[in-house]
């Protein structure tokens, strides 16, 4: 499964923040703690605290979350390495906070080379630019394969990191699926349905929508006479029949033999036409030497999804009192639920 990239950054955004917030509350305490007799340019501490205040909240746009924390990495390196200037024990410092931002911030980036230049980048400004060394020279090489082994770590950490933040995206999808997924048709069920219904009746206008009620007529006597295998089979070809006809429109399975469809467009005139087709189309499947035949109530657009599924749930039971095999459309302007004409009926 591909994740898109604003997923991941969506996932890893409340971490990423949350540690840059922490580094700028360790730099306070930092600096709190410091020893007397160091003395820092106030002006110098201002300007780092007014960039960080500025920086940091654009972190919050998603688009700009990877490049901001790469900028947000070098400016908290840069404080730091302003305090450890004053320090006797600078080289110390210096090294002990590149392995510590090479380490940090390896959860932070999907891309190895985000990584890299946020990490690298704080090690070198920590640096000066270049390799912080003991003070009593022989131990260079030690120094350097150290160097190399932090870095390798945190290529490694970040790949580890990287995988594991897409799975749990992915996981999450797979549970959503589960919870929202029909399992015999691959439909989505009824809890899914009325939901994208409800999140499309906030984004759009429902004057030209519909929403239909089909059942399949007579199912208990196709599981008795034919088994309950056949049963599912019928299922899983009326349901492959309507996401062939309706893929533009909103379609569900809501329990046993009964589907729900919200037409997104063309009003009363084309749910009138999808449904013809489905009583066309569902009598080509055959169980045994018989047709499949389905009932079909429509409803047409009312001032809440509740209202449109009863009137469409009425005019199924209209339907199927009037001989099956047809459909019934409650109109805005009925009154009560009333038949067809009879170019609908079989």
């Amino acid at each position: 499964m591909n994740i898109p990239r604003e997923e991941f950054l969506t996932a890893i955004r409340p971490l990423s923040l949350s540690l840059q917030l922490l580094a700028c509350f360790l730099l306070v305490v930092a600096c709190a703690v410091a020893s007397p007799d160091y003395h820092y340019d106030k002006t110098v501490l201002a300007s780092f605290a007014a960039v960080l205040g500025i920086t940091i909240p654009l972190g919050f746009t998603r688009k700009l979350l990877v490049p901001v924390s790469i900028l947000n990495t070098w400016i908290i390196a840069g404080c730091f390495m302003f305090f450890i200037t004053e320090s006797p024990n600078q080289d110390f410092w210096a090294f002990s906070m590149a392995v510590t931002f090479a380490i940090v911030t390896a959860p932070l980036y999907e891309k190895t080379r985000d990584y890299l230049m946020a990490g690298c980048g704080a090690g070198v400004i920590l640096g000066e630019g270049k390799v912080p060394m003991p003070p009593i020279p022989g131990d260079t090489n030690w120094v350097i394969v150290m160097t190399v082994a932090v870095v390798f770590l945190g290529c490694v950490l970040n790949i580890f990191f990287s995988r594991l933040h897409i799975r749990n995206i992915q996981l999450r999808h797979e549970l959503q699926d589960l919870a929202y997924r029909d399992a015999l048709t691959g439909l989505p069920n009824r809890r899914k349905l009325i939901l994208d219904i409800a999140t499309a009746s906030t984004s759009r206008d429902m004057k030209d929508c519909c929403f239909m009620m089909i059942d399949v007529d007579g199912f208990k006597q196709i599981n008795d006479q034919f088994g309950h295998d056949q049963g599912d089979v019928v299922l899983e070809q009326v349901a492959a029949m309507l996401s062939q006809l309706l893929y533009a429109d909103n379609v569900g399975r809501m329990g046993g033999e009964e589907f729900g469809v919200l037409t997104r467009y063309g009003g009363e005139t084309r749910a009138a036409y999808l449904a013809q087709l489905i009583l066309d189309q569902a009598r080509e499947i055959r169980v045994g030497d018989r047709p499949v035949t389905v009932s079909i109530g429509i409803a047409s657009a009312d001032a809440t999804f509740a209202d449109m599924m009863r009137n469409a749930d009425n005019a199924l039971y209209q339907a199927k009192r009037s001989g099956k095999d047809r459909f019934v459309m409650r109109r805005k302007t009925d009154n009560a639920v009333m038949p067809e004409p009879a170019e609908s009926t079989a």
